[in-house]
């Protein structure tokens, strides 16, 4: 039986890996700059909606977000037990009203 040597020289090998390595950069960099776009659209449409939802409340309570934080934020450090149970409350109830819906 005759036996077939082959011979791999590391010149086509090197080639092959630099070849390897170029195609991985380029679809890494693809990628990078598909993501980037994605998430400067999503950033966008994000503060849209902020913005919008801001305006809302705004409107039907007379009153900007930024008032009704600063009022929760003090609510929160004067009664900090009673703001964790009422949380802690209303927590409860959504969960109830989630699981039957």
């Amino acid at each position: 039986m005759k036996e077939h040597r082959t011979e791999v020289t590391a010149e086509p090998l090197t080639e092959t890996a630099r070849r390897v390595a170029e195609v991985g950069q380029e679809a890494a960099t693809r990628t990078t700059k598909y993501i980037r776009d994605g998430l400067g659209h999503a950033t966008g449409y994000a503060q849209d909606l902020s913005s919008k939802a801001s305006e809302q409340i705004a409107d039907l309570t007379g009153r900007a977000p930024e008032a009704w934080t600063r009022e929760l934020r003090s609510f929160v450090e004067q009664h900090p037990l009673k703001s964790l149970l009422i949380t802690i409350g209303v927590g409860y109830l959504l969960g109830k009203v989630v699981r039957r819906a």
